[in-house]
């Protein structure tokens, strides 16, 4: 498998996924909207806004593939925000991205 620098953050990206998933399944959901948000913006673009086929060739296409899914199936509906990392070590560190 061709991996990725990235991959970790789509590792979490699939969890969130998952909790998703299960939190619909739990609660019977059948409408709603979630924002889901990453500093890793490669990751998220690659699992979340980039609506071409994926080559089985890239890099993570088992992952990406999997996220894909996994959102497509969801019941809500979701949005992707890129959040800056590492925020908290920054001067002015008082306006965290939400």
């Amino acid at each position: 498998i061709d991996m990725s620098a990235y991959r970790s953050e789509l590792g979490g990206l699939y969890g969130i996924a998952c909790v998703l998933e299960g939190l619909c399944a739990q609660y019977k959901l059948s409408h709603g909207h979630v924002t889901i948000g990453c500093d890793g913006k490669e990751a998220l673009w690659q699992a979340l806004g980039a609506n071409s086929p994926i080559s089985p060739s890239a890099s993570d296409f088992d992952l990406i593939a999997a996220i894909r899914r996994k959102i497509q199936r969801l019941p809500i509906t979701t949005a992707m925000q890129w959040i800056k990392g590492h925020q908290d070590s920054a001067s002015g560190s008082a306006h965290l991205d939400l």
